[in-house]
C-alpha cells in the first residue's frame, strides 16, 4: 500500500488509487497517517478532525467514520485500550518517506514529494499547526539542497530562487548567506556586499542585533577573495634598505613619496615593502605603473588609472562618470570603509597623481618618482645609492659570492 498526505489524502491498494478528497474519512485517515505507529486517543481524533468546537455526538460520529474506514482499508487501523493506530511501514507514507530521504542525504528526491501542502483539505487548528511546523522542515530541506548545489558550482542558477526566498524572509541569515555566496560566485561581488550591508542594517533596525558569526565570517572571506591583489611579484634578490623599510613601517596611513634617481631601486623598495605589509590591508592592494619616465614617453593618464582602479574594486562600469572629478569622487566612495594599499609607481608630476589620491582614513598610498613630488601632508622618503656593503651583497646575490 502507498499513502499520500501532501495535498489530498489518498491510498493506493492493489493497483488502484482511492482519492478521499475533502471528506471526513480522508481527514481521519490523514490524521492517523501523519502519526503512523502512534496511538491517537478518541478525544484527540475528534479535536484534530472536527476542531476545537465539535458538534454534539462527535464521538459517535467518529466511531462511524472509523468503522467505514476500517471496512475500506481492512487491517490498516488497529484499536487498543488507549485509542487507534495505523500499522503500516512509515516509508509507504509520503510524509515519512520525505523525512527518511532528508535524513539520508537524498534531499533532491525528498523535495519532489512535497509539491503540495500537508493535509491541504483539512482546516482545523491542529492541521494548521502541523502545516506550519512542516513548512519549517521543508524550508530547511530546501536550504540543505541549496548548499549542495552551491558546492557543485550552481551559483548563477540559484540567484533568482534565493532572491525570492530572501524577499520572503529578509531576516533569515542562512538564506542571506546563501544569496551572498551565490552572487559572489556568479561574478556579482558588489551585489553580494550590498546584500550583506542590507541584511546587517535590517537586523540592527528590526531586532537590534548584529549579523551572526557565520554570516560575518562569510562576508570577510568573500571580501578577501574578491579584494584586488595587483602588486607585481616581489624582487627576488632584494638586499639592504633596513632604515628605509623601518621608515615605511612607521609611516602613518596617508601618502609616502619615495624619490630618487633612475635605477636607484625605488620600485624594488616599494614592492618589497608592499608585499611585507600586505596583511595590514586586507581589502586589497592596488598598483599602477604610471610610466612617467618610460622609454616610450607615453605616461598613463589619471583617467585611465582611475578606470583601472574602479574596475579592480568591482565598481560597475555603467555607474562611472565620464569626468575626471566624478571618477575621483567615486574612487573615494569605493574606498571609504576599506583598508587598502595603493602603489603609484613611476609618477611624473603632481597633476598626474592628485586625482588618484583618495585621502580616505584607511587607504595608504606609496608613490615612486624621480621628481620631488610634495602632495599635501605627504611623507617624503628620498632614496640614495646602496651603502657599499649592501651593494656588494646585492651583486653577490645576482652573480654568486665567488664571482663577486
Amino acid at each position: 500500500m502507498r499513502f499520500t498526505v501532501f495535498g489530498g489524502v489518498s491510498a493506493r491498494v492493489g493497483g488502484r488509487t482511492i482519492e478521499f478528497g475533502p471528506t471526513r474519512l480522508g481527514a481521519l485517515l490523514g490524521v492517523l497517517l501523519v502519526d503512523a505507529g502512534q496511538v491517537v486517543s478518541a478525544d484527540d481524533l475528534v479535536e484534530r478532525v472536527l476542531g476545537d468546537a465539535p458538534p454534539p455526538r462527535a464521538r459517535a460520529m467518529m466511531q462511524t467514520w472509523l468503522t467505514r474506514l476500517r471496512q475500506t482499508l481492512p487491517g490498516l487501523i488497529e484499536r487498543d485500550s488507549n485509542g487507534y493506530v495505523v500499522r503500516v511501514d512509515p516509508l509507504e507514507i509520503d510524509l515519512h518517506l520525505f523525512r527518511h530521504l532528508v535524513r539520508t542525504g537524498r534531499t533532491a528526491e525528498a523535495l519532489t514529494l512535497a509539491g503540495e501542502d500537508l493535509l491541504s483539505t483539512l482546516d482545523t487548528p491542529w492541521a494548521g499547526q502541523r502545516r506550519a511546523d512542516f513548512a519549517d522542515e521543508l524550508l530547511a530541506a530546501r536550504l540543505d539542497h541549496v548548499d549542495a548545489r552551491l558546492s557543485q558550482g550552481e551559483h548563477t542558477k540559484l540567484v533568482p530562487e534565493l532572491q525570492v526566498l530572501a524577499a520572503e524572509r529578509p531576516l533569515d541569515e542562512r538564506i542571506a548567506a546563501q544569496l551572498i555566496e551565490a552572487l559572489h560566485g556568479s561574478g556579482r561581488a558588489s551585489e553580494a556586499v550590498q546584500h550583506f550591508d542590507l541584511v546587517k542594517a535590517r537586523l540592527a533596525d528590526e531586532l537590534g542585533a548584529e549579523p551572526s558569526r557565520h554570516l560575518s565570517t562569510l562576508h570577510r572571506r568573500l571580501q578577501a577573495a574578491s579584494a584586488p591583489r595587483q602588486l607585481p611579484a616581489p624582487p627576488k634578490s632584494f638586499t639592504g634598505r633596513a632604515l628605509e623599510l623601518a621608515e615605511l613601517d612607521q609611516a602613518p596611513n596617508g601618502v609616502v613619496v619615495i624619490t630618487g634617481t633612475g635605477g636607484v631601486g625605488k620600485t624594488s623598495l616599494a614592492v618589497h615593502w608592499a608585499h611585507r605589509a600586505a596583511e595590514r590591508f586586507p581589502d586589497g592592494q592596488l598598483y599602477v605603473n604610471l610610466h612617467g619616465f618610460g622609454p616610450s614617453g607615453a605616461a598613463v593618464s589619471p583617467g585611465d588609472a582611475l578606470l583601472r582602479f574602479l574596475s579592480a574594486l568591482d565598481v560597475p562600469r555603467a555607474t562611472v562618470p565620464h569626468d575626471l572629478a566624478g571618477q575621483s569622487a567615486l574612487l573615494r566612495d569605493a574606498l571609504a570603509d576599506k583598508r587598502v594599499l595603493m602603489l603609484l609607481d613611476n609618477a611624473t608630476d603632481a597633476d598626474q597623481i592628485e586625482p588618484l589620491l583618495p585621502r580616505t582614513p584607511n587607504t595608504h598610498v606609496v608613490i615612486t618618482s624621480r621628481m620631488s613630488l610634495t602632495p599635501a601632508h605627504a611623507h617624503a622618503l628620498p632614496l640614495g645609492l646602496l651603502p657599499p656593503d649592501d651593494a656588494r651583497e646585492l651583486l653577490a646575490a645576482r652573480i654568486g659570492h665567488d664571482r663577486a
